[in-house]
């Protein structure tokens, strides 16, 4: 019993003493924490906490978060502490929210994430950093912009060239509504990353006649820079030029109705032996590309109700429109983005420089270098091989029609004439032979079943004797699609085209089994698997 009745009073005068020492530390905790912010210049208000966001004070955030003040504080416009911090470039301060709790996703109220404001400032330190930090690139605020759109329409290469590796798959409609926007700074890295200039819109319409309508003529000399092809036509037959004298841009469409180089009027279908001349691509071409005012001036992303301006009517001569429609609605296949543009004054042609070019061979018969390509594992030549570029070169004329005693050559350049050529004759301006003709004409149903002009022409190229078979009403190319590959175990860079085939070190053979623009097939030959190389660094 004495031992009871000691242990009681024992135990209560330790824990008023514990409570009494807790209380005591805590209030002076507070007290000190009190002075420190007042020291620092702070107090203790949500105002407060949002400037100590915005000026990167990490630790006066975390004081404050002590003092009681909610981490998830927002400003008048719905911006909370971190949206603030990510803008600005603190990575501190950043991480001092996130570990109060704050989730690096939270949107304000119109959807716009931490990553999207820093996407526009142009701070790949900062956009790299969320990312790992678990930010989502592919999240959209309430118009479907997602980060990287952000940065093209703030013109920040830097921003774009961080996030084009996680939105690989949305890459060919940033690349088109950059060119509609004008955002002529972000048109190579987009390209070397896996957009293609060879994407369409609805009606046909590639990122060069989106610029070209659109009045850019900078972006107009980015594209051309990075491959894009001026002789291209649209789903109503029109090319880029066409399209920029429809919507009353003089100085574009003359630069675009230019008469082709030689290279340009050449069949140049190389033998495997042979290889190709590849112009290389320079990630700085648009420091020295001519300036146009208008597209370095910031432009508002609104949703607007106007349709896309691409829908014009099919006429051998497109008519200037008075007042042309520059709004274009992007697709990417999940949601609609609308581009608000503007007109630009015009402005004289002026010349880009030109990229050096170097010979590529071709990959066939090659024995390609590989540390990743086994056996077991054909896949892994994905991890070696990387595709760097796609070249096409379209001739720049179509066969328009074949009538009984002539062929209707229409020209994609000058004022898009068209001339009729007999069997025999050289099509004026071009050392190119008509030498054989097969008429052939097919009800379509694509065509409301009238009588479809599917004749094959077969022209030739004087001065080589090289031949190519064109379709009535169809593009032609002056030689098959190649792609450049790079390896990077052994640092060699070859050309591909369909058809070829190659060997590893390792002893694994594949075949090239088709080239698009965004990407090259391969075949490995002993198990048939299909293996896919994107486009892209």
């Amino acid at each position: 019993m004495k031992m009871n009745a000691l242990i009681i009073p024992l135990t209560v005068i330790s824990f008023g003493i514990s409570t009494g020492t807790l209380l005591t530390s805590c209030e002076k905790s507070k007290k000190q924490t009190s002075q420190e912010l007042q020291l620092s210049g702070y107090e203790a208000t949500p105002e407060e906490f949002l400037r100590a966001a915005k000026e990167g004070d990490a630790r006066a955030l975390k004081l404050l978060i002590q003092q009681g003040i909610d981490p998830n504080t927002r400003d008048a416009q719905g911006r909370s502490a971190i949206h603030l911090a990510a803008e600005t470039g603190h990575q501190d301060a950043v991480s001092a929210l996130l570990d109060a709790g704050v989730s690096i996703n939270v949107t304000d109220p119109d959807g716009v994430t931490p990553l999207m404001l820093a996407a526009t400032q142009g701070r790949p330190e900062m956009v790299r950093f969320l990312i790992k930090q678990g930010a989502k690139p592919e999240l959209k605020d309430h118009l479907n912009r997602n980060a990287l759109i952000y940065a093209i329409d703030a013109n920040q290469p830097s921003s774009v060239e961080e996030l084009s590796p996680y939105l690989r798959a949305e890459l060919d409609t940033a690349l088109l509504y950059a060119a509609a926007q004008g955002k002529f700074h972000v048109i190579n890295t987009l390209t070397s990353f896996g957009a293609s200039v060879y994407a369409r819109h609805e009606g046909g319409m590639t990122p060069l006649m989106l610029a070209a309508e659109n009045g850019h003529t900078t972006t107009v000399h980015a594209l051309l820079q990075s491959g894009a092809n001026r002789f291209a036509i649209n789903e109503h037959g029109w090319t880029a030029a066409q399209v920029a004298a429809a919507a009353n841009h003089e100085a574009i469409a003359e630069l675009l109705s230019q008469a082709p180089e030689a290279e340009e009027l050449a069949i140049n279908e190389p033998s495997d032996e042979e290889g190709v001349m590849w112009q290389e691509s320079n990630s700085d071409i648009v420091a020295v590309l001519p300036q146009t005012a208008s597209e370095n001036q910031p432009q508002e992303n609104n949703e607007s109700q106007a349709g896309s301006s691409s829908q014009v009517a099919q006429n051998d001569t497109p008519q200037k429109s008075e007042q042309p429609n520059h709004s274009t609605s992007i697709n990417n296949g999940k949601s609609t983005i609308v581009v608000n543009t503007t007109t630009p004054a015009h402005r004289p042609n002026q010349t880009t420089p030109h990229r050096p070019k170097r010979h590529l061979p071709f990959i066939a018969n090659q024995t390609v270098s590989t540390q990743k390509a086994e056996p077991k594992h054909p896949e892994r030549i994905a991890q070696d091989l990387h595709m760097r570029d796609y070249h096409q070169q379209n001739l720049p004329f179509i066969i328009d029609k074949v009538t009984p005693k002539s062929v209707q050559v229409r020209k994609l350049y000058g004022e898009h004439k068209k001339v009729s050529v007999r069997q025999g004759e050289t099509i004026p301006e071009t050392p190119f032979k008509i030498v054989s003709v097969h008429r052939k004409i097919k009800d379509s149903k694509l065509n409301d079943g009238q009588p479809s002009d599917i004749s094959i022409v077969e022209i030739e190229d004087t001065r080589t004797g090289k031949r190519r078979k064109l379709t009535t009403q169809i593009p032609e190319m002056a030689s098959e699609p190649w792609a450049v590959l790079e390896n990077t175990s052994g640092s060699e860079i070859y050309a591909a085209r369909t058809g070829q085939t190659f060997q590893t070190s390792s002893g694994e053979t594949y075949t090239v089994t088709d080239i698009r623009p965004s990407q090259v097939i391969l075949t490995h030959q002993k198990t048939g698997k299909v293996i896919t190389i994107p486009l892209g660094n």
